[in-house]
């Protein structure tokens, strides 16, 4: 008799019992504060690895070799980091670590002065062993003047004061430029540059730096105000527009200043240039001539 094939039984798979927890709350809780602690611990540890040295290279730019840091207090906007790391370079190489030698501050603030870039230099004080702020009032730049040799284009201020940044091109600058003055540039950065002429082409600028059309004016040349005390606009395209003598110096035909932009603001906004697309003009009388 055959017998009977058992059959096999499918294998059977069971899953392992998880453990059961069984903790109480307040433990739970405290548990979970530790963890935090713990984390956040760590994460101000990581900041101070990763923090430190950059705070470290910053204070060391602005520390003199004695240890002692330097601050210019209130700088003008136009100032970039560049500009104020070397000035307080200057002032920290004349201070030293004695907290009552006053002579380091005279020679610091003397040396600051002597860059060119300050008005004045109002104080220089100790407000700690290792901290020295400076008050000053910078010098803004304002325009480019192009010496008589025609090589260089040196910085002003508003005031005429020749400022340490030379450029070869005015465009390069970015600002007006005067041409054709009668004087070299002064000896030294902080000096005036000589001549009437610098002084009525400064009043000028200042009169049309507000202007929508300011870009239009390339250059303000002085080459004939020795002879007749008169001054052009060169436009940037090459337009020669006869302005006459400086601002509240008019005589004779030449009309006011304000009539004289009245018709450059009129130019600008019916032809969308002061020049008006032609390549002379003359604005110093009560009607305006042009070719």
């Amino acid at each position: 008799m055959a017998k009977r094939r058992r059959k096999k039984a499918g294998r059977r798979w069971s899953l392992p019992e998880l453990p059961q927890w069984n903790v109480p709350w307040p433990s739970a809780r405290r548990a979970v504060t530790i963890t935090g602690w713990v984390l956040a611990a760590g994460g101000l540890v990581t900041a101070w690895v990763f923090g430190v040295p950059r705070l470290e290279a910053y204070a060391a730019v602005h520390q003199s070799a004695s240890g002692v840091q330097v601050r210019l207090l209130d700088l003008a906007p136009w100032v970039g980091p560049q500009l104020e790391t070397s000035l307080v370079e200057t002032a920290a190489r004349h201070i030293g670590p004695d907290p009552f030698r006053r002579a380091d501050l005279v020679d610091a603030r003397e040396a600051l002065l002597s860059t060119g870039w300050f008005v004045t230099v109002d104080q220089v004080r100790r407000v700690g062993p290792r901290l020295v702020e400076v008050t000053a009032v910078a010098a803004e730049p304002f325009a480019v003047i192009r010496d008589p040799a025609g090589r260089h284009h040196h910085l002003v201020d508003a005031q005429g004061r020749l400022l340490p940044r030379i450029f070869r091109t005015a465009e390069e600058a970015g600002y007006i430029a005067i041409t054709g003055v009668q004087y070299d540039r002064p000896a030294r950065p902080g000096m005036m540059w000589p001549g009437d002429d610098i002084t009525a082409a400064l009043e000028l600028a200042a009169l049309i730096i507000r202007k929508p059309w300011r870009s239009q004016v390339a250059r303000i040349d002085v080459a004939r105000h020795w002879k007749d005390g008169s001054m052009i606009l060169v436009t940037d395209r090459g337009c020669t527009i006869t302005w006459g003598r400086a601002p509240g110096d008019e005589a004779g035909g030449d009309v006011p200043a304000l009539q004289k932009l009245s018709y450059l603001d009129y130019h600008h906004d019916q032809y969308g240039h002061i020049d008006r697309g032609l390549d002379e003009l003359d604005i110093t009388g009560d009607v305006v001539v042009g070719r």
